[in-house]
């Protein structure tokens, strides 16, 4: 699943998505606010990715994550699987 993520310098895409990389903000960006925000680093979803390449089937039915800032995580979360998330419908401009 993780491979679907397409990681450029300042964002990452999946399908139709596009979440900027705080990290890596800066005065070029072009889209304003049409994208989600992800402070989550290359390296770190990297960890994410061994760590569920380790647990083929496992399936979760509650995953609370410690850390999470304005709810794109979750969405990342949701588009890569068929978890039921509480709060997920969120949208990037009900900020």
């Amino acid at each position: 699943m993780f491979d679907r993520l397409v990681w450029q310098k300042d964002r990452v895409l999946l399908d139709e998505l596009v979440f900027r990389l705080e990290h890596y903000r800066s005065d070029d960006w072009e889209l304003g606010d049409e994208c989600f925000v992800l402070y989550k680093t290359k390296p770190l979803m990297d960890q994410y990715a061994k760590f569920w390449s380790l647990r083929p089937g496992f399936r979760a039915e509650h995953i609370l994550e410690l850390g999470m800032w304005t709810g794109e995580h979750r969405l990342l979360v949701r588009a890569f699987s068929t978890l039921q998330t509480r709060g997920c419908g969120y949208s990037n401009a009900e900020r």
